[in-house]
């Protein structure tokens, strides 16, 4: 799909966060990446997953995405050739499954970056050079 879009000209520029908290979803269909699934876990969307074999976490990955998600893994072949999209009906009757009470690892983050430029010694990298 990506590839579709890249020859159409059409870019990607929004964060898979932004994305997903500001899109009503009922469901997710995406590669199983980091940044992907804690957005997916917080908002508790099923999730319909292509893995990437040769990524080094990708192990861990799959278990994470097995054991709290709900969804299914959709291989390579299904994804290339749409066979994935007769599975969605089954994807969007699956639950969700939201963890409330956080507001996921880039509000964490920010809270750390508002805590430290409160800190009377803490300057941005690259301040000493100016």
């Amino acid at each position: 799909m990506a590839e579709a879009h890249r020859r159409s000209g059409a870019t990607f520029d929004l964060f898979t966060t932004v994305c997903i908290q500001a899109t009503p979803a009922d469901a997710v269909v995406a590669k199983l990446g980091y940044g992907t699934v804690s957005e997916v876990w917080r908002e508790g969307l099923p999730f319909g997953h292509v893995t990437r074999p040769k990524f080094r976490g990708m192990a861990s990955l799959e278990a994470f995405a097995a054991e709290e998600l709900s969804g299914f893994l959709i291989t390579r072949d299904d994804f290339a050739a749409g066979d994935w999209i007769a599975r969605l009906p089954e994807l969007l009757a699956m639950p969700r499954r939201p963890h409330a009470g956080g507001r996921g690892g880039a509000g964490r983050v920010a809270e750390v970056l508002h805590d430290l430029a409160g800190q009377a010694n803490w300057r941005p990298v690259g301040q000493d050079r100016i």
